[in-house]
């Protein structure tokens, strides 16, 4: 069956999450727009949905958590316009192409859940990562001015060994001084030990977060899987080396496919049990080549991780019919 113009953009709507209301009466006269037009609507719809900008991203931190979420945006506006494509072209709802393409969306919908996950907990891991830093140097600042009272103490008691009274007068003073603001420095301390504390509250949720729902994307993935023909779909064994994760820096290895792709289309996914070698590791997938990928290993903690070499499952799943 060919999908009638409303019927195509209802389907476009609902994939993506749209809302679908009454035509404007005052719209009516305006051109319609083309298909062209319309994938480019929801592409920025989606846009606007995954990063949260109604405008262009700007610099810094924002700028690189977005790129993040736009990664997983692109491949969801391809396979809308795959979708498109079939529905202009008469495939019906029912046709196993359809079918593949409407679970390839679902999987990259989810996926892009995943990624906003991961980001929000990156965002909270690289704020506890600078408040440590704050912390160390308002701790290393708290014990130089605790020496610096402790020194004018000293002084106060020469001058009164001295019995000049001018001496005496001058030390109390400067004592006084360091005293304050050795106190001041150990009351900051405190504030920045206990923003840290929430800071790695907050990590620990956010990570649990992401734990949680990436075994629902692998199980998501898994049932993807079965709806695609074999040619789509890969599953493999990966050996992870040992290595000493630094903190910030994830550890990077090449993972060759079993069979090469046509082009990068594709997404990976990994399992491993808890409890194992690569427990409090992170792995993921960049720099994706229609042949291998580059696997990254991050550690969710805040100090440098020695992990022993290890494997883990590897599910790839190519987007592209």
């Amino acid at each position: 069956m060919r999908f009638s113009e409303k019927e195509l953009v209802d389907q476009l709507a609902t994939i993506a999450n749209l809302p679908v209301g009454p035509p404007d009466p005052l719209a009516q006269t305006a051109p319609v727009p083309t298909v062209d037009e319309r994938i480019a609507a929801v592409a920025e719809a989606q846009r606007i949905a995954i990063t949260g900008q109604q405008t262009p991203i700007g610099v810094g931190m924002q700028n690189r958590t977005s790129a993040l979420r736009l990664n997983t945006l692109e491949p969801r506006v391809d396979l809308l316009e795959q979708l498109t494509q079939l529905l202009l072209s008469g495939a019906s709802a029912t046709d196993a192409v359809v079918k593949q393409t409407v679970a390839r969306l679902e999987l990259v919908r989810a996926a892009a859940v995943a990624s906003d996950l991961r980001v929000v907990a990156g965002e909270v891991r690289l704020a506890a990562l600078e408040a440590k830093d704050v912390l160390l140097a308002s701790a290393t600042e708290a014990n130089r001015l605790d020496i610096v009272a402790l020194k004018a103490a000293d002084v106060v008691l020469q001058a009164r060994a001295s019995q000049d009274e001018v001496a005496i007068a001058a030390a109390q003073a400067t004592a006084t001084q360091a005293r304050l603001e050795a106190a001041a420095a150990q009351k900051k301390a405190d504030e920045d030990a206990a923003g840290l504390l929430v800071l790695q509250g907050q990590l620990t949720q956010a990570q649990a977060a992401v734990a949680a729902n990436t075994a629902s994307l692998v199980t998501v993935a898994a049932d993807v899987a079965k709806k695609l023909p074999a040619d789509a779909v890969q599953r493999f064994v990966v050996a992870t080396p040992a290595v000493t994760i630094q903190v910030g820096t994830p550890a990077t290895f090449s993972v060759p496919l079993p069979k090469a792709f046509t082009d990068n289309q594709y997404l990976c996914f990994f399992t491993n049990a808890s409890g194992s070698t690569l427990l409090n590791v992170r792995l993921g997938d960049t720099a994706k080549l229609p042949g291998s990928f580059t696997a990254t290993m991050q550690q969710t903690g805040l100090v440098q991780l020695a992990v022993q070499a290890s494997s883990a499952e590897v599910l790839v799943i190519r987007l592209s019919n």
